[in-house]
């Protein structure tokens, strides 16, 4: 930000705007946001980890989740959460230079709040010691050219001294209250900052929470802390909106002592940053993954829990039911995952984002058949790859207890509450003293106007949380019962795939079967035929998985039929015995959906050519491009004014050179079932080609009198005679040429303008009969339409161009037709434009034709 402009920004008690402007919005929105959340979904049900980790594609992080990792330079930006210790950088809310550019002065917001310690500088990656006066006496680098003074950010703090006794502008009203950040001066020198003003970072200890069991504020790392202060300071919730019992109870799991390969730690910790403008719920999801714990709002409080193993509240047997158990036995297979993934960041890696090692289950992976399925966890608050580890094993863990049982019980269950384990005896179900976690809790009243308790319970046991735990046993504490002759019903998914097989186009039919009990599963029978068939073929007889039918038959691109596939799976169980079929169908379609159009189409200019140049495409079924050239600047795409110059571009292709023309340029990607539509378009200006000094234009319209091979005038537009039956085409040569009197290199170019017409159509009205494709591929808007000039690109013209060297007057001699773009040698041009249409009854119509010659 320019010098001059800051001192008009910063005011006294003010402090410097950055953070505080946006940063009090920002926690009114929160406050508003969750305060409804609270007074309904969230009410009695557990938010955060214990469900977020059962998802194996949680969502990626938004910018600032991470807070400010490099210098932002900007008079209003987000102010930045700082807890426990991290790396971090920041906002430029200052700059100035002084001693005719000598000196480079400025002032660098790390947090909009009070920090309890600014530790390590550093520039770039180099680490700073600094002196007594914050003057840099190491590296040798930096020696006396550095100087940094440090700001935690209290409301009492005062200007810098050294900035106002060196600044014209920065006086000793520049407080920056409640803003903790550093003031660096640089000394120019090209041998100290050879790459210009370097990055400058620091190692923070971010904000002092309060401690409800101590009463005391200071510094920590404790997730359930760190937790309940952003609950406050965000404007969520104030603390008597607080279950402290709760929170102290969670900060005293988090703080237990465990061993690890790097030593005794604490459980859990919470180091990180992230700007004041990222989601509550995203915020509170990355504090929450630190401690591997959940949230809830019950009875007008918040509580939360880390996730540690905790005693049984409570029994409850069938005496307590007072209505049936709903159970859901299985995750799908899709939110199933055997491995762990995912990134951490801290001292271990030097503050930058790594990935911390993998955690996979052999155990589970033979569960799943075989295939290895990944959750990506990211814990950008966890600073250690052993807490990162242990988090990534609890939620593995957590993914294999897949019973939910959902229920109506007597007041006995009024002693439980979100978070709390519960154990569940039911002869019926096998279930033993079986432990479950409360998720969801409510309590009215029956018609009989009898109290009654309806929970969520979710299968847990205490090997969840234990590193060492027999994974086998997930798979066999769903229940105490098993039937021999028990065989699951299995589900079916029918998918269309297409693949590229050398280089053509292969329609799979891929049929996914799974099972919520794939325990009782030995195998399965997949069996497949077309809707008209009387008899099943067998696809295949194996484990759960996907099953293909290659090479399908499919409907031709642009056609209205279908084809139906009938499928039937069956299983059997590890005693031969068999279940019953599901059954299930799909529909086949033609494809109809082209590629996107070519992202970052630019061209440049060399001379007399043009280079193009865009990104490929990414449609699997790829064929190739097609280039259009309108002489128009303000074209449009199906305006009947552009056509083809270059057809066929083959792939894997992305540049093309072309002689330069001024106008639109439109690049079209196909597939390989020809299908197109999306174009990219770049325009040419006519001052961008070199300059000439002479034009000459052969105009054919209105009276379009040269000679004419299927070819007509309607009511002074030029169009096909015949074109009742497709393809249908026709040329219509000029009735002269342009002489430029002597042999020379031209440009050549055209100019065309021209509209869809059919034969059947009536003015303003539309036969829907005469409309081809089907519903799905019609371009343009229903609303707007008001005659069939709607671009189907059924239809097109081509304008060529042939020249001579001799007297054109004479017996000239004429060279090959080419299309009439770009540069050609001679000294007499005369042109000619072929007609042509790809549908029954359509003809394009041409109202204006031109041939013209610069030099």
């Amino acid at each position: 930000m320019p010098a001059a402009v800051v001192p008009a920004l910063l005011t006294t008690g003010v402090g410097v705007a950055v953070a505080g402007g946006v940063s009090a919005f920002t926690f009114a929105g929160m406050a508003a946001g969750w305060a409804s959340i609270a007074g309904s979904i969230a009410t009695y049900t557990a938010l955060g980890y214990a469900s977020s980790a059962l998802s194996p594609k949680p969502k990626a992080f938004s910018s600032g989740s991470t807070g400010y990792n490099v210098n932002t330079v900007t008079s209003a930006a987000p102010s930045a959460y700082i807890y426990g210790e991290t790396r971090v950088g920041g906002v430029v809310f200052y700059q100035e230079t002084t001693n005719a550019n000598k000196y480079l002065h400025r002032c660098i917001a790390l947090a909009g709040h009070e920090v309890a310690g600014i530790d390590t500088i550093y520039l770039n990656d180099d680490e700073l010691t600094l002196d007594e006066n914050g003057l840099c006496t190491a590296p040798s680098q930096y020696a006396g050219k550095v100087r940094v003074n440090k700001h935690l950010g209290t409301e009492t703090q005062e200007a810098d001294s050294d900035l106002v006794a060196e600044s014209s502008k920065w006086t000793s009203n520049h407080r920056a209250l409640g803003v903790a950040y550093i003031y660096v001066r640089l000394e120019f020198n090209s041998d100290s900052f050879p790459n210009g003003v370097p990055t400058v970072t620091a190692i923070v200890r971010g904000k002092k929470v309060y401690n409800p069991d101590t009463a005391v504020t200071e510094f920590s790392s404790n997730p359930a802390l760190c937790l309940r202060d952003y609950l406050i300071t965000s404007g969520i919730a104030d603390s008597s909106e607080l279950d402290d019992t709760a929170f102290i109870s969670a900060a005293v799991d988090c703080a237990e002592q465990v061993s690890s390969s790097l030593g005794d730690q604490d459980r859990y910790s919470c180091n990180g940053s992230f700007t004041s403008d990222v989601a509550p719920q995203e915020a509170i999801q990355n504090i929450l993954a630190s401690m591997g714990g959940m949230i809830w709002y019950s009875q007008g409080k918040w509580s939360c829990k880390a996730a540690v193993y905790t005693a049984p509240v409570v029994t409850l047997t069938e005496d307590d039911l007072r209505g049936s158990l709903n159970i859901a036995t299985r995750n799908s297979r899709r939110d199933a995952f055997n491995k762990v993934t995912g990134i951490f960041k801290g001292a271990e890696t030097n503050y930058f984002e790594s990935s911390y090692p993998s955690v996979t289950s052999s155990t589970f992976v033979t569960v799943d058949g075989g295939l290895e399925s990944e959750l990506e966890l990211n814990l950008p608050f966890t600073d250690t790859s052993t807490t990162a580890q242990r988090i990534a094993k609890i939620a593995l863990y957590r993914n294999r207890e897949q019973l939910k049982v959902s229920g109506t019980f007597g007041l006995r269950a009024m002693s439980c509450r979100v978070g709390d384990i519960i154990q569940l005896t039911n002869s019926r179900l096998g279930f033993d003293a079986k432990d479950f976690e409360v998720v969801e809790w409510a309590f009215g009243l029956t018609n009989g106007m009898t109290l009654e308790v309806s929970m969520t319970l979710q299968e847990i046991s205490s090997t969840v949380f234990d590193p060492y735990a027999d994974e086998t046993l997930f798979e066999s504490n769903n229940t105490n019962l098993l039937s021999p002759f028990y065989v699951p019903t299995v589900a079916v998914q029918i998918d269309q795939d297409y693949r590229i097989i050398n280089e053509h186009i292969t329609n799979v039919l891929q049929v996914v079967v799974s099972s919520d009990l794939a325990e009782f599963v030995d195998y399965v029978e997949v069996q497949y035929k077309k809707s008209t068939e009387t008899d099943y073929k067998i696809l295949g007889i194996g484990d759960l998985g996907t099953f293909e039918v290659v090479d399908i038959d499919t409907p031709l691109t642009g056609s209205t039929e279908t084809i139906t596939y009938n499928i039937r799976v069956r299983a059997y169980n590890n005693l031969g015995v068999k279940g019953q079929f599901t059954l299930a169908s799909k529909i086949v379609e033609a494809d109809t959906v082209p590629p996107d159009a070519p992202a970052n189409f630019v061209h440049q200019l060399s001379g007399g050519t043009l280079f193009f140049k865009w990104d490929a495409s990414t449609a699997l079924d790829l064929s190739y491009y097609e280039l259009y050239h309108s002489s128009s600047t303000t074209a449009v795409f199906g305006d009947g004014s552009a056509v083809t110059v270059i057809d066929k571009i083959a792939r894997p292709a992305t540049s093309v050179t072309y002689p330069a023309l001024s106008g639109t340029f439109f690049l079209e990607p196909y597939d390989k079932t020809g299908n197109g539509g999306n174009t990219a378009s770049l325009i040419v200006q006519p001052d961008e080609l070199p300059a000439l000094g002479v034009t000459e234009t052969d105009t054919e319209n209105p009276t379009f009198a040269g000679t004419k091979t299927n070819t007509t005038v309607v009511s002074s537009e030029l169009q096909l005679s015949s074109y009742a039956t497709a393809p249908s085409s026709g040329t219509y040569e000029f009735t002269g040429y342009i002489d430029t009197t002597t042999s020379r290199t031209a440009r050549v170019s055209s100019e065309l303008s021209m509209t869809r017409s059919h034969a059947n159509a009536v003015s303003g009205e539309v036969n829907w009969d005469d409309i081809p494709n089907n519903w799905d591929t019609w371009p343009g808007n229903w609303d707007d339409w008001t005659d069939e000039t709607a671009p189907f690109n059924d239809f097109n013209v081509t304008i060529y161009v042939a020249s001579t060297n001799d007297d054109p007057a004479g017996s000239p001699t004429w060279s090959s037709w080419v299309v009439a773009t770009g540069e050609v040698t001679g000294r007499a041009f005369k042109f000619k434009a072929e007609v042509s249409s790809s549908t029954n009854n359509v003809t394009p119509s041409i109202s204006v034709l031109k041939g013209i010659v610069e030099y």
